[in-house]
C-alpha cells in the first residue's frame, strides 16, 4: 500500500514560522477584588507595541482572543490591572473580559515587540496587602533570559 508519486522533501523546502514578538501565559489570574491580579509589561525596545491578550481558560468555560489592551511606548512601563469585568492598561487602554467578577482563569500575553526587550511580571495582593508573584511562562527557545 502506499501513494505512487510520493516526492521527497528536501530540507531548503521546509521554513519554520516564528511569532515575531513576545508571548507568555500566566496560569493563573483572578478578578476577585479581595486577591487582585496586577501585570507589569516593560518594553524596551525602540518602538512602541502593541499588547493584546487571550483568555484561554476560565472556571465558566469563557475563552476569549485578540483583546487589545493598548500599546506600550518605546522604553515605557504599563500597569495592567484585572477588575471584574475589565483589564485596564493604566497608560489609557481597557478592554471588556467577557467574565464575571471572581474568576479565576489563564491568560497568553502577545506583546508586538521583541521578544528579547519585554519583561512581564505579575502579582497578586490579598486582603491584607500582602504581594505574591505570580508565574509568568514564556517556553521560547531564543530568549536571552529567563523568568
Amino acid at each position: 500500500m502506499g501513494v505512487d508519486n510520493d516526492v521527497p522533501l528536501a530540507s531548503g523546502n521546509i521554513m519554520v514560522w516564528a511569532i515575531n514578538g513576545y508571548q507568555a501565559v500566566v496560569p493563573y489570574i483572578t478578578t476577585d477584588p479581595a486577591f487582585a491580579t496586577i501585570c507589569i509589561a516593560n518594553n524596551t525596545s525602540v518602538s512602541s507595541a502593541d499588547l493584546v491578550v487571550d483568555i484561554l481558560s476560565s472556571e465558566s468555560g469563557t475563552v476569549a482572543t485578540n483583546l487589545g489592551v493598548g500599546t506600550i511606548g518605546s522604553k515605557k512601563t504599563v500597569r495592567l490591572d484585572f477588575n471584574g469585568l475589565t483589564v485596564t492598561n493604566a497608560a489609557g487602554g481597557s478592554n471588556t473580559i467577557p467574565l464575571g467578577a471572581g474568576q479565576r482563569y489563564s491568560v497568553r500575553f502577545t506583546i508586538t515587540a521583541d521578544q528579547n526587550s519585554v519583561y512581564v511580571n505579575c502579582i497578586q495582593i490579598d486582603p491584607a496587602g500582602s504581594k505574591r508573584m505570580v508565574p509568568v511562562l514564556t517556553n521560547e527557545l531564543n530568549i536571552n533570559w529567563r523568568q
